[in-house]
């Protein structure tokens, strides 16, 4: 730190008194301090969220190995060929499915639902816990001119629609006072991390048909639903009945990429698909050099890595889940079943303020009797190592604590 600051001051004199001034201040850091100043160190001890994790090796090498080998190409080609074949024939069995690459997930949310509505009075139905509802501003209002109609839920049902609240929507029929319901948004894994089981949505899949609707899938941490569902076969099931897919690569490994997904079933295909390149673009998604948002998802779906990815984090999860089970401590207990790669448990607050100390991730809820609701997210990047000092940490926590109440 000193030789690099000093090297910036020309006045040797300054230079000499800059030194002898930053020595004692850095020595009066305490040593914990230095290592949470450390960047590295502060992702190792991250479970706030996936979307804080690095970047998979195998993405940075094929971004190199691409830039080597095509050095210049059009602005914006996708070069997706390679990707649809793979989404085509390995993930979904569907030759007819079209893939459009965007930068970030409320672009697919947003985009691939715009592409779905025949007019701006229109609405589209959610949970009241979805990304587009609640952390992705008023972009779907404001984009598409539709109406965001939210569905309550809870943890109780893990944040999942109940398709008879959907069908209390629909019935009976909605007059010209109010607007069209023309898409019903599912996210799996929901913000509580529980996954949409295939008789679920095969049964809102048929719901939509019988309505003129058609069924989008947030699907951020798609690679952690399918893990969790059985693995590739169940992607496979899952394409054949939603209509549109938000593919999210960025919380599984990837740089910033992410994918929407038209299943284009007969007789299914969204209004305006065949101007999605002028959505892209009126929605500012429309990358020169499109080509390396492509690349990202070339990497991951060589030899299925995505799905690794997703699994090695739910993993991840559920090790961390099963010792606090272990634990059977006052202290801490899950607050919802896991499914996923989120965990949401209730912790007392002051060990909430000690494993803080240490480990970054968010209080969901703070409840009225001294505890909090707090999420851990576990991420395929972060060292098995780090989740075993978590773990150590959390049952050498529990121990001092418990004993301090006797």
């Amino acid at each position: 730190m000193f030789h690099t600051i000093s090297s910036r001051v020309s006045s040797p004199q300054l230079r000499l008194s800059l030194t002898k001034s930053l020595i004692p201040c850095a020595l009066s850091i305490p040593l914990s301090r230095c290592c949470s100043m450390n960047p590295s160190r502060y992702f190792h001890t991250c479970f706030s969220s996936d979307n804080y994790s690095g970047v998979h090796p195998a993405v940075l090498q094929k971004l190199h190995q691409k830039n080597q080998e095509i050095p210049f190409a059009p602005a914006y080609s996708d070069h997706k060929q390679e990707v649809e074949r793979s989404l085509r024939q390995r993930v979904f069995d569907n030759e007819g499915l079209d893939v459009w690459m965007v930068g970030i997930g409320t672009a697919a949310n947003v985009l691939g639902i715009r592409t779905c509505l025949r007019s701006n009075y229109e609405s589209v139905i959610c949970a009241s816990q979805s990304h587009i509802r609640v952390h992705e501003l008023n972009c779907m209002e404001l984009f598409s001119g539709a109406q965001v109609i939210e569905v309550p839920v809870d943890t109780e049902t893990g944040g999942k629609i109940q398709i008879e609240q959907v069908r209390k929507i629909l019935v009976p029929e909605r007059d010209c006072h109010s607007t069209r319901p023309r898409v019903l948004s599912l996210t799996s894994p929901t913000e509580f991390g529980s996954v949409y089981t295939m008789h679920e949505l095969k049964a809102f899949s048929e719901l939509c048909k019988q309505y003129d609707m058609f069924l989008h899938l947030d699907g951020a941490r798609f690679a952690n639903a399918v893990a969790a569902m059985g693995g590739i076969n169940a992607a496979v099931e899952i394409g054949k009945y939603i209509d549109v897919l938000s593919f999210g690569g960025t919380k599984n490994g990837m740089m910033g990429a992410e994918a929407v997904v038209f299943m284009n079933h007969p007789h299914r295909t969204p209004f305006h698909l065949d101007e999605f390149e002028r959505i892209r673009k009126q929605g500012l998604q429309l990358f020169s050099k499109t080509r390396f948002l492509t690349y990202q998802f070339e990497a991951l779906l060589e030899d299925d890595l995505w799905l690794k990815l997703g699994e090695k984090s739910n993993r991840y999860a559920k090790e961390i889940a099963s010792a606090i089970t272990e634990l059977n401590s006052p202290l801490v207990s899950l607050h919802t079943p896991l499914e996923t790669n989120q965990i949401f448990a209730r912790v007392r607050r002051d060990l909430v303020t000690a494993l803080n100390e240490e480990f970054k991730f968010y209080t969901w809820e703070e409840l009225d009797d001294g505890y909090n609701i707090i999420r851990l997210v576990t991420s395929s990047e972060i060292p098995q190592d780090v989740v075993n000092v978590f773990i150590e940490k959390l049952q050498s926590l529990v121990k001092t604590l418990s004993t301090q109440k006797q």
